[in-house]
């Protein structure tokens, strides 16, 4: 093909546009909301104008021109380049964000943003080829970073936009080329839309005024054009849009070119745009580009295509293109059978190569070991195995209990309580004392534990918040048994340690907390308030009495171990707003537990801190000892982050340092304590704790006479405090203890009592007197009473008082009963014998006080509401930020196929960026619905299974109901909840949890690994990979703190008295935090909605729990339902929790498809004389009286409702109700209307007095709406509406079926039986009945009914003149007239020549007949086939008539084969019938009893033709001996001094791998030192003896036999010598030791060295008698001081003389030590010994004389004599 140019360039630019037509063929067709602008300077507008437009300026490009103030915009600036026009900048202004998009940046608001990126609901993104920015508000803008943009909006948008793209008013043409009648140019249009940029010059195209001339200029290209864009390839687009735009754009793009010009950039863009509209209009592009024209580089293996799905498969999201709702683009895309490998980046694999992710990415076959489960990677998919192991439970703070199976729950409790219990053998129970720790209720404490071993009662184990130890009496530890240990690994913590599985660590400091692990023996078995170990969330509240409470209140308090403890109610307030100090206290520190940067971040991924921040911040707002308390919710955060194996080292110097003292300064150090430790504490001892004969310990402990308090301070006995169920009260102060009054004195209460004794007790009871009482009796402490039967009651103490006998129980309030009679409680309340509940779906019972349930599995129930809260099928909780599509819910789990798939959708909320779940997309088989703005649009995918389901309008709730169980309530803003039936449960995944009821293996990634990180869990559900990672959920306030006290002042109605009876059945708390939380969110606009959404949810959780609260007022959050009421009707009336399914006397059980909860927002109402009895019978009755509408037969609530019917017309006998009166509880209320004529004038009378409303006294309610009247009664579920036009009356079978009469009828189901008089006898016309139902004396009326009763079959009537009919009840059966309004009205018509059916359908038909099903018009006696049903329009009638079509009989197959069986199949020859065939059903297989021996595993296969699988046994990669498998490479135990190993050869027999073996070898080589000798026989080999020793000096190894010495070479005088100790050779190294050197001392010229080249010697000085000191080590017996020693000794000399002239007489003096002490040191010896060593120390010498001639002349001293004299040495 020749491609010509023209010299004709620019002025060819403004030619005539062209209307793009889309041919509506497909339902994706939606060209018709595309407006585009690519190549060269070419526009398509909305309305289907293609035109071209020159300039180079910034425009606008389309934007909101409906208001003053635009929602959005999109601008363009165009720059000039050598290839053409090229698009420079995309700039899109959306309310408050403006986003600026160039070739490499994008801009948001002025800061740079790395893509992808979400802010208030808009998504910027990239792929290959186009940048894209999608808005939640229906707008989409596409760049291909080059010349083409296209905008893409919702049809909300039509007709309100301006801008190059037009008005999208679907109309081409008109408003943007027609002015006033005139042709308006495009290079004017244009112009016009130029946006003013003070910053950049730039001047408009120019207009051109003979633009026809340069059309036909061109025209000589449109032949090459037309070939090739009406080729048979591109047929597919041809067909579903216009062809001749393109062809005249192309025809342009050709002649604008210089004629030298082999550019084809413009030709591509316009080829690629039509490419691109033929997606849009649901054509399939064919593959056009080559690789010389236009073509398209891809990255990576990536292939480029004309028409794909913008959602691409990745490794860590399979289902993003089953799931998209997006169109198809062009792009680059991975090719068919692969996936991208968005985890490592290498491109395009097949899916069976994809990794596994975690903390890294890991390849198939890697494994990865949590704490409970062990997961291998197999496909890029987790398979996990659970590890089985223990169960923790943690009582912490003193109010926070988390269970075995993770449920966590506060309690401030005032008793001691069951916390676990061994209950099928009673190896065990532990029990907990909590109490207010000092004045304030709510700041609970753990005082002690307390352990019982096999029920033994008298001797428990006591641990105490002080850290004492009893066991009988106070013990030391570590102590054993012979069951058990107690010991203190540290100083902070008590650890018990037993032999069958149980384990208590008790933490001492600050607070006392304990932890109870239990092993894998106990699942199942236990019970208390540590739940049931059972790995079920759900059922962890459940009591003694068997029945699971709705709340951590009621629960606890059934756990109660001791009879007389008052229950405890929870607080409904936050403690951090009474004091602005303390919560600024609490953030400042508890923040550093989520600290980012701080040392607790290496744990966050492990351990969530967000529950602990939230504790932290309670305890330290409610305790008094505020960072007592903060410091042990660190401690537990420390120890929860140790238990995964993470030590947070150091975390101390952060916070809670000072716990790291010593011992007191006050306290003595001692070596011998032999007495009781002496402390406050013990002074109240009643019993002595010890007795003094044990064996003298050392530590720190006061000084005679004081006595430690608990500062750990010695004090005399008069500063010692008293202590009362743990609490301090010091000396001389007073408390109240059972009624007396008690001073504390020497640490001990003295008390008082100001009681009257109780001198005699109301029969039956007894009274206990504790001074009489056995050592096993406690009195009040321990009585039977009915709700302790099942708990182990432990005391100490007694308590005095009237208790019931024995045989009898105390029923809990007050009286005596047998236990066959005792009530139970549930919720609070108790219940008689016989009484039923229901907990979900299933009853209880209640049958000697306990309850005795149903187990049916129950639907589940998964709610999304507010500010992304979720609440999963198994009750877990969680939120986060995140503004992507997620999957909620979907049965596609693992290798199942599935057939549904529920996603939602965040949107915005205000300026935090809080998210709200707005849309709900429901994948149901090939059917997608998409619920959003209110409304449903369904869209068949094509493919997949049919599976049917309802729409309806359920009150205030759309609810789609699918018949495969699966329902969703949406109430069209902000709350979704996916309900599904038992049958899923286990086959569930996604947000909401896998519904198996363990709600700790919720947060479960897609690639299905169980991970604690919520964020990894979330964002693993997201539908586009591509979508921005989720954020932690926050808490807005702190964002927006002037908001903080408005929502908290809203939001507490959720803790008030409006929902009281609520409190103790649905915990308030996480729903009031997540209220708060959402209004403080909603700050720009919708605040009202965010806080109604979360009221309604707690409102929502109530009535599913049976409690039903009236909320909503005309000041918060109102509903009009009167709003919906025609003009003069009163119809339609609210009501807060109306039953989806409607139970009424017709419809008694209410039966719907699927369980749905109690909804509120249903109205109903019926007539005025008009009655329609309780099963639904129809009749009319004029009465004057005051008349029995209703009164029990057999009374029972004593329930009676009456009708005061009066003349109303002032000419003929017609009846209007003045009044209803109901009678109830002791109390008669009217409601009353004062004009029955015209506008109701009502009011509410009681006792002749009117009544203020709202009323609510005594069991009943009243309210107005100023249109009717509402009593309700709602102990019995009784709602009564009076107003204008009558009055409604709807009472609950349950209580009143079979058991009513009057005018109103039986209630039981049965028309026949409602003409009912007085005594049972029954009557024909319902007329007759209502003579005899008079009620006399009420309302101050004497009205009497007939004398004589009717005759059976009733009485003949007197002919009368028949009622002429009025002419207005004409218009219920004439054709509506034609032409009655005479003058011009606005409005909706028919067509001309057309009429409408009637005004209720809205359809306009040719002639009149009958209308279908599916709202087709058709003619009288016309026969048609409408679904599967053979019709005809019946003109008697007037309506269609339809029989089910009638099948011919087919001949069933036979099924002889095991697991077939007959079903009914479609038939292929005729749809709507059916044929029956031989379907495999593996249910109907006989069982598999196939064992394989050792080695081989069972293979199922199902042979080709068969249905049932049959076992193979396939050998494994092991080798087999003795029964036992052996992987190959491992040793394997056969015969002594054999060595034999498992091998890879292959058996051929058994095809098992086979066992080698050999003799041992052994190795008689021996290394230096060491020789071989032989064992005992029983011994394969010898071993090598050590006969020397063996020294390394310097580097080589050298031997010495036993008493050698050798000297150490450059080491001066150290030697080495041999020695052998116990068997040991042992290498001594000795320091020669020289005597003391001074050379001061030396005569001049003596100075010498030893012999052995040591030591200096010299010949002395002679000096006086002197202490002399030498810095020298102590030895003895091959035992060494550890460093050198100041040892000093006498020496010098002294005066002596012999006189040989006179024998005998000799004057002798010696240099002797004068005074000295003993010293000792330690001395390590050579066995590793530590002995103590004795040595004398001189501290004095003096010359003593001494008889000279005794001694002898010779008798002299050298100087090493005296020196060993003096140290005491040998």
């Amino acid at each position: 093909m020749e491609w010509r140019t023209s010299t004709y360039c620019i002025l060819l630019l403004a030619l005539i546009g062209i209307q793009v037509d889309s041919k509506n063929v497909s339902p994706s067709n939606h060209v018709n909301n595309i407006c585009s602008m690519w190549g060269n300077f070419h526009f398509k507008t909305f309305d289907g104008d293609v035109y071209q437009f020159p300039g180079m300026c910034e425009y606008n490009l389309v934007s909101d021109c409906q208001g003053l103030i635009r929602q959005f915009s999109v601008h363009v600036k165009r720059t000039e380049h050598t290839n053409g026009p090229k698009i420079s900048r995309v700039s899109v202004s959306i309310n408050d964000i403006a986003v600026e998009l160039t070739e490499n940046q994008a801009v948001i608001n002025g800061q740079k943003a790395t893509l992808p990126v979400h802010v208030s609901g808009i998504l910027v993104e990239e792929n290959t080829i186009y940048t894209r920015l999608y808005s939640k508000m229906g707008i989409t803008v596409t760049w291909n970073k080059e010349d083409a943009v296209m905008v893409e909006l919702d049809s909300k948008y039509s007709n309100r936009t301006c801008g190059l793209c037009g008005d999208f008013n679907g109309v081409p043409v008109y408003s943007e080329f027609i002015e006033s009648g005139r042709r308006v140019g495009y290079t004017e249009f244009g112009n016009k839309h130029r946006v003013p940029n003070p910053t950049h010059d730039c001047e408009d195209p120019f207009e051109n005024i003979d633009e026809q001339n340069e059309v036909d200029q061109c025209e000589k290209y449109r032949a090459d054009c037309a070939d090739l864009l009406e080729d048979e390839k591109w047929s597919s687009c041809s067909w579903v849009l216009n062809t001749e735009p393109y062809i005249k754009a192309c025809t342009n793009d050709i002649c604008s070119r210089e004629p030298e010009d082999e550019d084809t950039t413009a030709l591509c863009a316009t080829l690629s745009e039509y490419s691109r509209q033929c997606s849009h209009a649901g054509g399939t592009p064919p593959t056009w580009r080559t690789a010389k024209f236009c073509a398209v580089t891809c990255p990576y293996n990536m292939v480029h295509s004309e028409s794909g799905s913008p959602c691409m498969d990745t490794c860590s999201h399979r289902d993003t293109n089953t799931l998209c709702e997006e169109h198809n683009i062009d792009g680059c895309f991975c090719p068919p059978g692969t996936v991208f490998d968005d985890i490592s980046n290498t491109g395009c694999i097949p899916a069976e190569n994809c990794q596994c992710k975690h903390d890294r990415a890991y390849n198939t076959g890697e494994v990865l070991r949590k704490d409970e489960e062990e997961c291998i990677c197999e496909e890029g998919k987790w398979i996990c195995e659970s590890i089985p192991g223990p169960g923790l439970c943690a009582v912490e703070e003193g109010s926070h209990f988390t269970t075995f199976d993770g449920k966590e729950f506060t309690f401030h409790g005032d008793c001691n309580y069951v916390l676990s219990k061994d209950c099928d053998e009673s190896k065990f129970i532990i029990l907990g004392l909590i109490v207010p720790c000092f004045t304030h209720e709510t700041d609970t404490c753990l005082k002690s534990v307390v352990v019982l071993f096999d029920n033994d009662k008298k001797n428990p184990l006591i641990i105490k918040a002080d850290g004492t130890v009893q066991h009988n009496a106070e013990v030391s530890l570590p102590y054993m048994t012979a069951d058990f240990t107690v010991f203190m690994p540290s100083s902070f913590h008590i650890m018990l340690q037993t032999s069958f599985g149980l384990q208590v660590q008790v933490q001492l400091v600050p607070l006392m907390q304990v932890y109870i692990t239990v092993d894998q023996s106990f699942q199942g078995k236990t019970c208390g308030l540590c739940g049931n170990f059972n790995k079920v969330l759900t059922d962890d509240l459940k009591t003694p009495q068997g029945v699971v409470e709705g709340t951590a209140a009621s629960f606890a308090n059934a756990w109660k171990a001791l009879s007389n403890c008052p229950d405890r109610t929870e607080r409904m307030d936050d403690p951090c707003s009474y004091s602005s100090d303390s919560e600024h206290f609490a953030e400042h520190w508890c923040s550093k537990m989520k600290d980012k940067e701080s040392l607790f971040a290496k744990c966050h991924t492990t351990v969530n801190p967000d529950s602990y921040y939230k504790r932290c911040k309670y305890s330290s707002c409610t305790c008094e000892k505020s960072e007592d308390c903060l410091c042990t919710v660190f401690s537990s955060y420390a120890r929860a982050c140790a238990a995964k194996g993470i030590f947070l080292q150091g975390w101390r110097e952060i916070v809670c340092e000072k716990y790291t003292e010593n011992c007191p300064a006050s306290q003595n150090y001692s070596y011998q304590l032999q007495s009781c430790q002496r402390t406050c504490l013990s002074l109240a001892s009643e019993r002595q704790s010890c007795s003094a004969d044990f064996v003298p310990v050392d530590g720190c402990a006061c000084p005679e006479g004081l006595y430690q308090d608990e500062n750990e301070l010695c004090v005399p006995m008069e500063k010692c405090p008293c202590y009362h169920n743990g609490q301090k009260i010091h000396p001389g102060k007073s408390v109240t203890i059972r009624d007396e009054h008690c001073v504390c004195m020497n640490g001990k209460f003295h008390c008082r009592s100001w009681k009257t004794r109780i001198l005699g007790c109301s029969s039956p009871k007894v009274f206990f007197n504790c001074s009489t009482a056995g050592p096993d009796e406690h009195g009040l402490e321990c009585a039977q009473t009915c709700m302790q039967q099942e708990v182990d009651c432990f005391s100490v103490d007694c308590q005095s008082g009237c208790q019931c006998p024995l045989g009898l129980l105390d029923d809990g309030r007050g009286h005596c009963v047998k236990s066959g009679n005792c009530p139970c409680k549930h919720d609070g309340q108790f219940y008689a014998p016989g009484s039923e509940i229901t907990k979900d779906c299933n009853k209880c019972i209640c049958q000697w006080g306990k309850w005795k349930c149903t187990h049916y599995k129950c639907p589940g129930i998964c709610t999304i509401y507010g500010s992304g809260h979720y609440i999963t099928f198994d009750q877990q909780r969680f939120g986060f930020r995140g503004d992507c599509s997620y999957i909620a819910a979907q049965n596609k789990c693992g290798n199942k196929t599935g057939n549904f798939h529920v996603i939602t959708e965040n949107m915005p909320c205000g300026t935090t960026g809080t998210t709200c779940s707005k849309a709900v997309g429901i994948l149901l088989g090939r059917t997608w619905l998409l619920l959003s703005d209110g409304t449903v649009k369904a869209t068949d995918m094509g493919s997949g299974p049919e599976i049917k389901y309802n729409e309806r309008n359920v009150g205030m709730y759309l609810v789609i109901d699918a018949n495969n169980g699966l329902t969703i309530l949406w109430d069209r803003k902000t709350t979704v909840r996916i309900i599904l039936q038992p049958q899923h449960m286990g086959d569930i995944c996604g947000l909401c949890g896998n519904f198996n009821g363990n709600g700790k293996d919720d947060f479960t990634t897609q690639g299905n690994l169980p991970t604690t990180d919520v964020l990894e869990f979330v964002d693993s559900w997201k539908v586009l990979s591509t979508c921005p990672d989720a954020k932690p959920d926050f808490n807005p306030c702190l964002e927006t703190p002037n908001r903080e006290t408005w929502a908290k002042i809203q939001c507490s109605i959720i803790k008030e008295v409006t929902f009281k009876d609520c409190h103790n059945k649905v915990d308030p708390n996480p729903y009031y935090e997540n209220c708060v939380k959402d209004s403080c969110s909603c700050d720009a606009g919708g605040d009202c909605e965010c806080f109604c959404t979360a009221v309604a949810a707690y409102a929502q959780a109530c009535n599913e729990a049976g409690v039903c609260v009236v909320w909503r007022t005309p000041e918060i959050c109102p509903v009009y339902c009167d709003f919906y009421n025609k003009h003069g009707e009163c119809t339609w009336h609210y009501s807060p929790c109306h039953t989806p399914c409607y139970k009424t006397c017709l419809n008694p059980d209410g039966i719907c498809n699927n369980t749905l909860p109690n909804l509120e927002g249903f109205c109903e109402g019926w007539g005025d004389p008009h009655y329609i009895t309780f099963d639904g019978l129809f009749y009319s009755y004029q009465g004057n009286c005051t008349y029995i509408l209703m009164e029990e037969i057999r009374p029972h609530y004593h329930l009676k409702i009456y009708i005061d019917n009066v003349y109303c017309d002032p000419i003929e006998h017609v009846s209007c109700p003045r009044s209803i009166i109901v009678s109830y509880n002791k109390q008669v209320i009217t409601l009353k209307n004062h004009n029955l004529i015209g506008g109701a004038d009502l009011e509410v009378i009681k006792d002749d007095v009117k009544l203020n409303l709202p009323y609510a006294f005594n069991g009943v309610r009243v309210i107005s709406s100023s249109l009717d009247l509402f009593l309700s009664i709602p102990q019995l579920g009784v709602d009564i509406t009076f107003g204008a036009t009558g009055f409604s009356i709807n009472l609950p079978f349950q209580h009143f079926g079979n058991n009513t009469q009057g005018h109103c009828g039986t209630c039981n189901n049965n028309q026949g039986d409602d003409c009912m008089l007085p005594g049972g006898i029954l009557v024909d016309d319902c007329a007759v009945m209502a003579d005899y139902w008079p009620a006399s004396g009420v309302n101050g009326e004497m009205c009497t009914p007939p004398t004589a009763l009717p005759t059976v079959g009733g009485d003949i009537k007197p002919t009368t003149k028949p009622c002429q009919a009025h002419p207005d009840c004409n218009l219920l059966s004439s054709e509506p007239e034609q032409n009655t309004i005479t003058v011009p009205t606005e409005g909706c018509f028919c067509p001309e020549g057309t009429l409408l059916f009637n005004k209720e359908t809205e359809v306009c038909v040719n002639k009149c007949g009958c209308l279908d099903s599916s709202g087709t018009p058709r003619e009288f006696d016309e026969v048609f086939e409408y679904n599967c049903e053979e019709c005809i329009c019946d003109k008697a009638s007037k309506s269609v008539i339809c029989k089910p079509k009638k099948c011919s009989d087919v001949n069933p197959e036979s099924c002889t084969e095991p697991g077939f069986v007959l079903i009914n199949v479609t038939n292929p020859s005729d749809p709507c019938c059916s044929k029956q065939v031989c379907d495999c059903n593996v249910n109907m297989c006989p069982p598999l009893d196939k064992q394989c021996a050792v080695g081989y595993a069972p293979v199922l296969e199902v042979p080709n033709g068969k249905c049932c699988p049959e076992i193979k046994c396939e050998p494994k990669k092991v080798c087999v001996h003795k029964n036992i498998e052996y992987e190959p490479g491992t040793d394997i135990p056969v015969v002594n001094c054999q060595e034999c190993s498992c091998t890879w050869d292959v058996d051929p027999k058994t095809q098992l791998f086979k066992i080698k073996c050999g003799f041992v070898q052994c190795n008689e080589e021996c290394d230096p030192g060491y020789k071989y000798v032989e064992t005992s026989l029983d011994d394969c080999c010898g071993k090598c003896v050590q006969t020397h020793c063996i020294v390394n000096i310097n580097g080589f190894n050298q031997i010495l036999p036993e008493g050698a010495t050798l000297p150490i070479p450059n080491q001066g005088c150290d030697k080495v010598t041999c020695t052998k100790v116990n068997g040991q050779f042992i290498a001594n190294k000795h320091t020669v030791q020289c005597p003391p050197f001074n050379i001061s001392n030396c005569q001049p010229g003596t100075v010498q060295v030893t012999a052995d080249g040591c030591c200096y010697v010299c010949v002395d000085q002679i000096k006086g008698c002197q202490i002399q000191t030498v810095h020298d080590y102590i030895n003895h017996n091959d035992c060494q001081s550890e460093k050198k020693m100041d040892l000093t000794f006498c020496g010098g000399d002294c005066t002596s003389f012999r006189r040989y002239t006179e024998p005998g007489l000799s004057s002798c003096s010696c240099c002797q030590a004068k005074r000295s002490s003993n010293r000792t040191v330690n001395l390590d010896c050579v066995n590793g010994d530590v002995i103590t060593h004795s040595y004398i120390h001189v501290e004095e010498c003096s010359c003593s004389r001494t008889n000279c001639h005794e001694m002898g002349a010779s008798l002299t001293l050298t100087e090493n004599d005296e020196r060993k004299r003096s140290f005491g040495l040998p």
